[in-house]
């Protein structure tokens, strides 16, 4: 794994819409027994005054 970033990758960074809000709940297709996932924080997200940091998948 790389520790510093894409390093001259060719192509675009495309922007990935972020649908996730924090509080959302979202269902769990997997097999630990979860039923429903809540999004309790976002990392990286700096904000600003009153708007709920969101997360893309």
């Amino acid at each position: 794994m790389s520790k510093r970033g894409r390093g001259g990758a060719s192509g675009a960074k495309f922007r990935i819409s972020l649908g996730l809000p924090v509080g959302a709940v979202m269902n769990c297709a997997d097999n630990t027994g979860a039923k429903n996932l809540f999004v309790i924080a976002v990392y990286g997200i700096k904000g600003r005054l009153n708007r709920l940091p969101s997360a893309g998948v």
